[in-house]
């Protein structure tokens, strides 16, 4: 059985073909690596911007925000001297200043207990 020279051609992958599926994965995994650098890019900077508010955060607490209210908590205790009016004469005081009464207790419970 001898096979005709159309059968051959016909059965034998081109080089061309093979060249240019070869180039197009590479060109596939090349693309995919420079979209994994760029994630893992934007991944470091949101970190270090997590970092960065985390801080900021921080320092408006400790500078601003418990001195402050660590005044006005004085104030109430010179005021009255029953601890359970003061606690909850401090806790009105807290409710006031957050819009959310869940956020205030969370807040009072949190930094202030």
């Amino acid at each position: 059985m001898h096979s005709s020279d159309d059968d051959v051609v016909r059965d034998k992958p081109t080089g061309m073909k093979i060249k240019g599926e070869a180039k197009r994965k590479e060109q596939v995994k090349i693309s995919e690596t420079q979209n994994l650098q760029a994630t893992i890019k934007s991944f470091l900077e949101s970190k270090e911007k997590i970092l960065y508010h985390q801080k900021k955060r921080q320092a408006l607490l400790e500078q601003k925000i418990l001195p402050h209210i660590f005044k006005e908590f004085e104030m109430i205790q010179m005021l009255d001297q029953d601890k359970t009016i003061n606690i909850h004469k401090k806790k009105q005081y807290i409710r006031k200043l957050f819009k959310n009464k869940t956020d205030a207790v969370a807040f009072y419970k949190k930094h202030l207990n």
